[in-house]
């Protein structure tokens, strides 16, 4: 019987040497100014995909400035790296903010949970002021080791399961879709969503704010070389 479990710790073994041992030039380049995030001595697995286009696999290990050395892996007819990139770190959420109600009177607009927030005029955590504007906040129990697209999909699809509150929500405060993004400085910062996104963010009454944190060091050569 086919065990899924070997398989994974393989990719996970695998992807943890090609860190370690480079054997792609891309890896070495991203490796050499970069450092991987370390538990007990081995870079951080953040996350695994098997569901992938053309069968492949992808194991995310995580930098230690957020973003993350994605190691795709052939399956079959054996388990081998096929090619290695960067992904960005991507923090999505749903963010509502007021000047004038109260965290548990926006709060009370969802039924998704934990919320995220404070009210106006709480202390914040760090220093002596206190916050001008009410805000309360809903994030997906994932990773951010996402593309954008794919990780705002997955976030839509849960606030679809309560329309009627996000809407409420939208009506009695300033709502939008909340994006913070680690770029990576040689990367892609290219930015796509597709129609269908575009449409059910419209029909949830929900804008978009995207913050990119440029983040790494370059490499220090032409990856198309």
């Amino acid at each position: 019987m086919h065990n899924e479990n070997s398989d994974i710790q393989q990719y996970i073994e695998i992807a943890i040497q090609e860190a370690l041992d480079p054997t792609f030039e891309m890896t070495r380049l991203y490796l050499e100014n970069n450092e991987l995030e370390l538990v007990n001595g081995l870079p951080k697995v953040e996350r695994i995909d098997t569901d992938l286009p053309n069968g492949l696999a992808a194991v995310y290990l995580k930098f230690r400035e957020g973003f993350f050395l994605q190691v795709n892996l052939t399956r079959k007819p054996e388990i081998a790296v096929e090619y290695v990139w960067v992904e960005s770190s991507n923090a999505i959420s749903l963010t509502a903010v007021s000047e004038k109600k109260k965290f548990d009177d926006l709060a009370k607009c969802l039924s998704l949970s934990p919320l995220k927030g404070w009210s106006k005029g709480d202390k914040k955590q760090t220093g002596d002021s206190n916050y001008i504007f009410t805000s309360v906040s809903y994030e997906s129990a994932i990773s951010n080791a996402y593309d954008m697209e794919a990780k705002l999909k997955l976030l839509l699809t849960e606030l679809e399961t309560d329309t009627e509150g996000v809407l409420k929500l939208t009506q009695c405060s300033t709502a939008h879709i909340s994006i913070c993004r680690r770029q990576f400085v040689s990367g892609s910062a290219g930015v796509h969503f597709d129609a269908e996104t575009i449409n059910r963010l419209s029909k949830l009454n929900l804008s978009l704010d995207i913050d990119t944190i440029i983040v790494g060091k370059p490499v220090t050569e032409d990856l198309d070389d």
